[in-house]
């Protein structure tokens, strides 16, 4: 849920995965996540360079994966360009983002539900939208332009992907947000076993 001055995102980490992956998709990856560029468009010849020297060094390659596998270098790869961009369309210089990002392990297919759908009600708990599907930037109104899925795996996917670890489904997940989100603010309170037994009763 992007809003008007922060966003929300849930993210599934797999670190270990980048172990398995060989030393060129390592220098691939990383080249990739910010290439070199000839008036706006990707120089193959510069990418090829940067990848080759990256593999003719193995402390900075493994580095690489290493960084590939953190947290926090996804979110200082995803705030950078968004901070500069505001930076240059208000003609400033200097710190975009207020404060370093703050994150909560969800450890549980419960948990990540009830994440999901605080941050899928963001806009309309700041009375910003009045519906779900007019929730601008949010991924519930992505999954409702998707008459094609009924499941929730994660956005986006491809066409054929058929990976999907929950087992609550679209329409058990929307009914669910419609109800948490009719909660008056005034006796709502936090994702704790309430919520927990609210989901779980769903996933059932």
């Amino acid at each position: 849920a992007v809003m008007r001055n922060h966003y929300h995102v849930v993210i599934r980490l797999n670190p270990a995965q980048a172990l398995t992956w060989s030393n060129a998709e390592i220098a691939q990856r990383w080249v990739d996540i910010n290439p070199p560029r000839n008036l706006g468009t990707i120089d193959q010849t510069q990418r090829q360079c940067r990848i080759q020297a990256l593999l003719d060094n193995p402390v900075r390659l493994n580095l690489c994966r290493q960084r590939l596998r953190s947290l926090s270098w996804y979110m200082r790869f995803l705030n950078h360009p968004i901070a500069c961009r505001a930076n240059q369309e208000d003609h400033c210089r200097g710190h975009f983002w207020e404060a370093r990002y703050k994150s909560f392990a969800l450890l549980d297919e419960t948990a990540v539900i009830a994440c999901m759908a605080y941050v899928d009600l963001n806009p309309i708990r700041a009375m910003t939208a009045v519906s779900l599907a007019g929730s601008d930037h949010t991924s519930i109104k992505q999954r409702l332009k998707r008459p094609d899925r009924t499941d929730l795996a994660p956005l986006p996917v491809a066409q054929d992907s058929t990976h999907n670890p929950f087992r609550l489904s679209l329409t058990a997940y929307v009914t669910y947000l419609q109800r948490t989100g009719l909660i008056p603010a005034t006796i709502r309170s936090p994702p704790d076993a309430r919520i927990r037994a609210q989901v779980l009763s769903m996933a059932t």
